[in-house]
């Protein structure tokens, strides 16, 4: 993540971006993509919750690296990449919000409270969502005019717009909620059919094996993801 040191006084987020771009320093943030390791379907909410049972859970849960109590959870591995997708915020309209793929050639656009919540404007009730208005996410691969089908781009491109939204914002949200998020936007809009690894791996990086629990671990309040 990198951006300005926009000064305080400037009110609106449309002077404060206009201000950033003078210094060449706008906000933006590189999400990376990830390939999957084993059982990645099982992160998918059907087969989390058709698997789940509440297991006995040890007092201390890093204290096996293995974490071999969990061995009856939906298990999956997933590696990221060196390759997504880099979104920047721009000045816009004063009152308005928009989105652009430079790869697609798309740009969507709309008045904040007025947004019809279809496919197409995904990114934009992200936008809504957190309250911005006057700017506009522009969103391009890391590696110029390759499309990131089958390597998470879709998720990419959504968590890494829930981040920014969120840093631009004041940070209200957590890593998380901001996982719940993704997912459910690019779920329940239909733009994928999604769990939550693809979108936890933007945030967390690495290799990473996760036991999965839909309703969040037992016992601990920090959930609300798989």
């Amino acid at each position: 993540m990198r951006g300005a040191a926009i000064r305080p006084e400037l009110r609106t987020l449309t002077e404060r971006l206009t201000e950033a771009a003078a210094q060449d320093r706008l906000p933006a943030i590189r999400a990376y993509n990830r390939i999957d390791g084993p059982g990645s379907s099982l992160d998918l909410r059907e087969f989390q919750q058709g698997m789940w049972a509440l297991p006995e859970i040890p007092d201390d849960l890093g204290a096996d690296p293995s974490l071999a109590w969990s061995r009856h959870l939906p298990r999956t591995v997933a590696i990221t990449i060196d390759t997504g997708t880099l979104i920047q915020a721009e000045p816009y309209r004063p009152g308005m919000i928009a989105a652009q793929s430079i790869e697609y050639d798309v740009e969507v656009s709309g008045t904040p409270g007025s947004i019809l919540a279809t496919t197409e404007n995904w990114l934009l009730k992200i936008m809504e969502a957190f309250g911005l208005s006057g700017v506009k996410f522009v969103l391009r691969n890391l590696r110029e005019g390759t499309h990131s089908s089958g390597l998470g781009g879709s998720a990419t491109a959504t968590t890494g717009c829930c981040i920014l939204a969120n840093s631009l914002a004041g940070a209200p949200f957590g890593p998380t909620q901001l996982i719940a998020m993704a997912s459910r936007m690019e779920q329940d809009f239909g733009v994928s059919l999604t769990g939550t690894q693809e979108q936890s791996n933007v945030l967390f990086g690495g290799v990473v094996d996760y036991a999965w629990f839909p309703w969040g671990v037992p016992g601990l309040a920090d959930g609300g993801y798989g």
